[in-house]
């Protein structure tokens, strides 16, 4: 943990003001949403980052946001909507 930085736990989820960042019409939430999107879409994080203009160090925080905040990241494939498995390809 960064000095100074106070836990996850202490505030009971996410800090308050991440809570005001990303509240609904935000800038930030509109691109975490973006992000989120592509990722869903079977997009990896560096494709997410081209495509957008923005850093793969962004995506991935956008990402672990969204984890944090409950939303659902499950990949579809791009052909026939349904669901991916992590290691669908390895089987």
């Amino acid at each position: 943990m960064r000095p100074g930085a106070a836990s996850k736990a202490a505030w009971g989820g996410s800090p308050p003001w991440l809570s005001r960042k990303l509240a609904q019409g935000s800038p930030v939430r509109e691109r975490r949403d973006q992000i989120v999107e592509r990722h869903r879409q079977g997009l990896k994080g560096y494709e997410i980052a081209r495509e957008l203009p923005v850093s793969a160090g962004l995506v991935s925080t956008r990402l672990k946001e969204a984890r944090s905040a409950g939303v659902d990241l499950t990949r579809c494939s791009p052909a026939d909507g349904k669901e991916m498995s992590r290691n669908a390809d390895t089987k």
